[in-house]
């Protein structure tokens, strides 16, 4: 399936984006790289009115420009306050952890937030770096972060 047909065949048209409040969107192991990345999340953010987002990316190969680029089409979707985001398996690695960071502390109705990001050969410096940019979240309220099976060893100073 083409990147392009990517949203055509999993998220079904509406003539009315304002009405969608929430979609669950399932596309794992599909490597759809980083364009693939960037197009799901131009169809998404037409749902200006969404408020609840739940995104299986797993195992992708989005890398860090995919990561940038979905995060910042996500920025919107203006009413979401409420993300599930798993991206393990996408070979992120620091820098793609901090676009995470950056974009998702960008969604200033943000109160709920689940990110899996294991398995993606991220820093103790990148991971310190994305919960400082969560911090910024100032109305999250639950928040769920998996960074299993990374190399994090010490932090120099």
């Amino acid at each position: 399936m083409s990147e392009q047909n990517l949203m055509q065949n999993n998220i079904e048209e509406s003539e009315d984006y304002s009405q969608v409040i929430e979609i669950e969107f399932s596309y794992v192991e599909k490597s759809i790289g980083p364009f693939g990345a960037q197009n799901l999340g131009k169809e998404i953010s037409k749902y200006f009115n969404l408020k609840s987002l739940i995104i299986f990316l797993d195992w992708n190969q989005i890398g860090p420009e995919g990561a940038k680029y979905l995060l910042t089409e996500l920025q919107n979707c203006e009413s979401l306050i409420s993300l599930k985001l798993y991206l393990s398996l996408n070979q992120l690695g620091d820098e793609g952890v901090i676009n995470v960071g950056n974009g998702v502390s960008m969604l200033n109705r943000l109160n709920q937030l689940t990110l899996y990001l294991s398995r993606n050969n991220v820093t103790a410096k990148a991971s310190i770096y994305l919960v400082q940019q969560l911090i910024k979240c100032s109305k999250l309220r639950y928040l769920k972060l998996s960074l299993s099976q990374h190399l994090f060893g010490y932090i120099q100073k």
